[in-house]
């Protein structure tokens, strides 16, 4: 496996651990902006097939955001007691299952109950609880954080899932024998990866309020990124972008993809969760579609937690839009040769085709209305796998350098929300 950090940016183009329970009220709508040059808005949606069982992706998006509500329920009424382990949304069935060791309290079978008025809901029980797996995690990358690439918790709790630099079989042994030692009695699943994962670095140029899914560059070391979502501080109203953590250090004055203007200056860069903001005008805007061609920019309307199941697209301004891209699991722990990144969320393109590259990092991942004229703020686009999970580049593929991945890892929004004291910018 070699991870890439998919960082740059983009002006008029598309583009794992826990994310903690937040409570963030959206901001008020701006008004649309009238001096940028792309179309305020579109409801295209993709031209490949929607998944099997579904009339179109309208119907994909609008059956999503009602298993988002239930899910969120569920989430509220459970994710702190010791027996939560997972939730995941099956969209075609119109069905959230959530996993739980142990017996289920009163108030998260009320949650489910209440739940199955709009859609199928599966309480399905867990070999291990999320806060067991969780600690055996910690205790694996604390032990052999050199030797590993990857953990992950899937939603179900079914093991720990590890990916190691040497042999499966060797590394499960060590692994196995480390937690048993430690009181740590789960079950892994251990794989084996070459690389570690690597940071994209690389849509035009940009003008205030700043959107998400345009092209930036770090004045202080030339990397090229791209520009998240637009957050608004809940203590004083100051906007921010957000963008990937490893697209600068604090202090660097990150300008627009050709120089002309600045954003503005790196402030809380958080390298282990890979985030940062820049203090600047930020929009309730995202660019979409393509790059330099077929642009157009979406509002946002607010924001969503990741499940396993969820489709979600992706807006880099060296990629353009992509999307046919589902949640695999959000619980993830990343190597990317110079330390971990989490809590990522892993998602995958399902047709093999690229998900993010170079140049994209910081950009935002979303999903959309059942129209898909607007769109609510998934994560901050990290890290790809062109490694082991290549894939030909769009948008801006003309670099020997730039490579591609149909695997991504990105941050959860609600963690920079919490994290930031934050809520998303609302457009209009």
């Amino acid at each position: 496996m070699n991870r890439t950090l998919v960082g740059r940016r983009r002006a008029a183009a598309a583009v794992a651990a826990t994310a903690l329970v937040v409570t963030v009220a959206p901001v008020g709508a701006q008004a649309a902006p009238t001096n940028k040059a792309v179309p305020l808005t579109s409801t295209a949606v993709p031209t490949d097939a929607p998944p099997a069982g579904m009339r179109s992706w309208n119907q994909v998006m609008e059956t999503q955001n009602r298993l988002h509500a239930v899910a969120d329920r569920l989430r509220a009424a459970g994710r702190a007691k010791a027996g939560f382990t997972g939730l995941a949304m099956d969209v075609p069935a119109n069905k959230v299952v959530l996993y739980w060791k142990g017996t289920v309290p009163a108030s998260v079978k009320k949650a489910a109950a209440q739940g199955r008025a709009t859609a199928k809901v599966d309480v399905k029980s867990a070999r291990h609880s999320l806060r067991q797996l969780e600690d055996a995690a910690r205790l694996a990358m604390r032990r052999h954080g050199a030797d590993l690439r990857e953990v992950s918790i899937p939603a179900d709790g079914r093991a720990l899932q590890v990916a190691v630099a040497g042999q499966a079989a060797a590394g499960r042994v060590t692994l196995d024998r480390a937690l048993r030692q430690a009181g740590q009695q789960v079950a892994l699943q251990v794989t084996t990866e070459t690389a570690s994962a690597e940071p994209l670095y690389s849509r035009v140029d940009d003008t205030a309020p700043f959107w998400g899914g345009a092209r930036m560059r770090n004045a202080s070391t030339g990397g090229g990124c791209s520009t998240g979502f637009g957050i608004r501080s809940n203590a004083t109203g100051a906007t921010s972008i957000l963008t990937a953590g490893h697209c600068g250090n604090n202090g660097q004055q990150i300008r627009t993809g050709t120089n002309a203007n600045l954003i503005g200056t790196v402030t809380d860069d958080r390298a282990t969760e890979d985030t940062l903001r820049l203090p600047t005008s930020a929009g309730g805007r995202i660019y979409d579609g393509g790059v330099g061609v077929g642009e157009f920019s979406k509002p946002v309307t607010g924001y969503h937690y990741s499940y396993a199941g969820q489709w979600v697209c992706t807006s880099g301004s060296y990629s353009g839009a992509r999307c046919d891209i589902r949640v695999v699991n959000t619980n993830n722990w990343i190597w990317v040769g110079t330390g971990w990144f989490a809590p990522m969320t892993r998602a995958e393109h399902v047709l093999g085709q690229s998900a993010g590259g170079n140049g994209d990092s910081g950009g935002p991942i979303f999903d959309l209305t059942a129209d898909w004229s607007k769109v609510y703020a998934v994560g901050t686009l990290s890290a790809g796998d062109p490694g082991a999970a290549p894939a030909t580049c769009t948008g801006v593929p003309s670099s020997a350098t730039r490579r591609c991945s149909s695997r991504i890892w990105f941050a959860p929004v609600v963690d920079s929300l919490w994290r930031y004291n934050s809520g998303v910018v609302i457009g209009g």
